[in-house]
């Protein structure tokens, strides 16, 4: 670890003691904290502390071996709001520069981290890429409620309407505005 750190400066994601990537009192302090924003909508865990920088790290960073942090979080709130026995994961789609910039699809690549988890756990479970981006959008960080909403509206289109209860899944929940166009697309389709 010493060396890593000396020649890449490796710190923890969640609180930046140097060395490890993810350490022990990271792995036992930032541990799932599922609740209910709205019917139907739920979080993982809060957007602050540990938690944040964790998710900052793993989306800006290219932190790629936090994606079992977060698939453990992830599962923690889908059971939490108790599911059916079987359900379709279904990741909100990731635009091209996101999978330029990070070289991957996040969000599906962790949704395929929590499949095994929840069958654990009993559940029957797989992960459709259900919804597609129909344009791209810009990038949301920068933008506020209004703009965010503007911005999503209208981008996603149904690929295949999955034939089973649907759990979209998405990595930040900021205003809402990707989740409902996420669930304006299902329900067109006739997804549950």
């Amino acid at each position: 670890a010493g060396v890593a750190d000396l020649l890449l400066g490796v710190q923890c994601a969640g609180c930046g003691t140097p060395g490890v990537s993810w350490c022990t009192e990271c792995q036992l302090l930032v541990v799932p904290k599922p609740r209910e924003i709205d019917p139907d909508v739920w979080a993982a865990g809060e957007w602050r502390g540990r938690l944040r920088s964790a998710v900052l790290a793993w989306k800006l960073g290219q932190v790629a071996h936090l994606d079992h942090v977060f698939a453990w979080h992830i599962s923690a709130g889908i059971i939490a709001l108790d599911p059916p026995d079987s359900f379709v994961l279904v990741p909100v789609p990731s635009t091209w520069r996101s999978r330029r910039e990070r070289g991957r699809h996040l969000i599906a690549d962790v949704c395929r981290e929590v499949v095994p988890l929840l069958e654990a756990q009993e559940l029957e479970v797989r992960v459709e890429h259900a919804v597609k981006l129909s344009r791209q959008t810009k990038d949301q960080s920068a933008l506020s409620a209004r703009a965010r909403a503007t911005n999503v509206r209208g981008s996603m289109a149904l690929r295949a309407a999955p034939h089973a209860p649907v759990i979209v899944v998405d990595d930040i929940l900021t205003t809402g505005s990707t989740l409902a166009e996420m669930r304006r697309v299902l329900i067109s389709g006739g997804v549950e």
